[in-house]
């Protein structure tokens, strides 16, 4: 269990305060934790600086570990109350975290919990809240059990995003290749088509030659054109690679467009957010978009594979290390026959 200290107001001031990066050890500690719990305060429903910056940064990406807790519900004076609290506190999580669902919101409270003179005078749904409590303490205590569905969570995640960035970086790769082939083709037609005419027209005597000088001057012309024309081309092939490079996103929504036809791929946009950052440091990282690793399609394919069969086979291991043992036959012998030694004492 963590203990965190209170947030404060402004982003970056507890880092400054306590002398270490606050967001990245709470980061370190979540991706080793099996479950989070996020406390709020019903009076403090919303979100601070502090707290945005560390769900937005530290628990990216964790969703699958929250649970959502409102605390000292008791506090409140009436039903209408909660309501607020309860929807200030989805409205914030809503701005900052993307649910697949929404999300369950535990509530649970401290004073008067096995006061029942004081449950039965509030206005409180306090027997509600009581069940909620025993759900989260259900919860809190078969964390055992959510291990292995964290870390097969975690490794599908990490696949999902590795095929995205391998399948954006691929076709960004592949086009800038074939753009680059055929402005290297042009430049090969285009430069050598005249110098082939103009030897074949010296050899067959349709054309003579005045003097040597007139020669040069007419290859010293052409070299200029030539060069000329591999700076040009070479300006529109880094026009066309900063043009990759900052259509990033529409080449994203290219190769996904069929995940958004028959609803809003927020599975896919959120993914995104998360892979778009490592996708720009991978283009950076590169002199031209054509040095890019190639991705191969059983490479693609392989990945593929593991999500659809090996995943599935890792959650059924799961679920059967989640299952009692049954009682073996011998066990179940020795609890109906006493042994030798027990007889003879009876």
């Amino acid at each position: 269990m963590i203990d965190l200290p209170a947030n404060t107001g402004t982003p970056g001031a507890n880092t400054r305060g306590r002398g270490y990066n606050f967001v990245d050890v709470v980061r370190w500690w979540a991706k080793r934790s099996d479950l989070i719990l996020l406390l709020f305060d019903p009076d403090k429903p919303g979100t601070t600086g502090e707290t945005l910056e560390v769900l937005t940064k530290s628990l990216e990406g964790l969703n699958h570990k929250f649970l959502i807790v409102l605390n000292k519900v008791d506090k409140l004076d009436n039903s209408v109350d909660f309501a607020r609290a309860y929807g200030s506190l989805g409205w914030a999580l809503s701005k900052v975290i993307k649910w697949k669902d929404i999300p369950q919101v535990y509530t649970v409270y401290n004073e008067g919990f096995e006061n029942a003179a004081r449950a039965a005078r509030s206005m409180l749904p306090m027997e509600v809240f009581s069940k909620k409590r025993e759900e989260l303490l259900d919860e809190v205590m078969r964390v055992r059990e959510r291990h292995n569905d964290n870390i097969i969570t975690a490794l599908e995640e990490t696949l999902r995003q590795v095929e995205m960035v391998c399948t954006v970086i691929e076709t960004i790769r592949s086009r800038a290749c074939r753009r680059k082939v055929l402005l290297q083709a042009g430049a090969v037609v285009g430069m050598g088509v005249p110098v082939l005419v103009a030897v074949w027209l010296l050899i067959s005597g349709a054309v003579v030659c005045p003097d040597a000088w007139a020669c040069f001057g007419v290859t010293f012309i052409y070299i200029m054109l030539c060069f000329g024309c591999a700076a040009c081309l070479r300006e529109f092939y880094g026009q066309y690679h900063m043009l990759l490079t900052t259509s990033v996103d529409a080449v994203f929504r290219e190769r996904y467009s069929q995940f958004f036809i028959h609803d809003d791929g927020e599975d896919f946009q959120y993914r995104w957010q998360v892979v778009s950052p490592k996708v720009q440091n991978i283009l950076e990282s590169v002199q031209s978009l054509s040095y890019l690793p190639r991705f191969r399609k059983w490479e693609m394919t392989r990945i593929s594979d593991c999500l659809q069969n090996d995943v599935w086979y890792l959650r059924q291991l799961a679920r059967k290390l989640r299952e009692p043992d049954p009682p073996t036959s011998e066990g179940i012998n020795s609890r109906e026959q006493p042994d030798s030694s027990t007889r003879k004492t009876q």
